[in-house]
């Protein structure tokens, strides 16, 4: 263990000063949420890998986190067991999703909202325009980027995901309920 901090701001300075590999904090702490500090430290410290733990099993919870940046989102009932093998996951350059929050999310074998942190900030940007319905054209110009880079980044997407039509990225934006950004 590097430190520890008492609250959001802490923990932020704290990972700044420190510059850990992975980040295991609670997502809802005192002066800025887990999730406010893992959309900073994805500015800040790229390469730290964040772990948020949870009471939260809601989708609007699950999408935040991985939004945000997080490489793990772990149920707080089942961290005991599970935090040893989201770190595993983590080291190893995996997304990791408490498995009892897996069903919850997805029910095949396609891509899931923790993929989401695979994505660029534009790519997510972009898959939250599909979501809404908006054309590749409209895209493009709501993104302010020519119409071959918006199929370039939504193929980028798709194949990042693991989703190879675009009907199926719009159930996936659908599914996970992308924010507009």
């Amino acid at each position: 263990m590097v430190g520890t901090a008492r609250d959001g701001q802490s923990a932020l300075e704290a990972a700044e000063h420190c510059k850990p590999d992975i980040i295991v904090m609670d997502i809802s702490m005192p002066r800025l949420s887990g999730v406010e500090v893992c959309r900073r430290l994805r500015k800040t410290l790229s390469l730290a890998r964040v772990i948020l733990v949870s009471v939260h099993g809601d989708a609007a919870y699950v999408t935040g986190a991985f939004q945000a940046g997080a490489s793990a989102y772990v149920s707080k009932d089942q961290a005991a067991a599970e935090l040893l093998c989201a770190i595993q996951n983590v080291l190893h350059g995996q997304i990791y999703l408490t498995p009892s929050l897996r069903g919850r999310f997805w029910d095949d074998q396609a891509a899931g909202p923790e993929r989401l942190a695979t994505l660029t900030d534009r790519q997510r940007q972009l898959v939250t325009l599909i979501g809404k319905g908006l054309t590749t054209k409209e895209i493009a110009a709501a993104m302010d980027i020519a119409f071959n880079t918006a199929v370039r980044r939504r193929t980028s997407a798709m194949r990042r995901l693991g989703i190879a039509q675009v009907i199926d990225l719009v159930r996936y934006a659908i599914r996970c309920r992308l924010p507009a950004q």
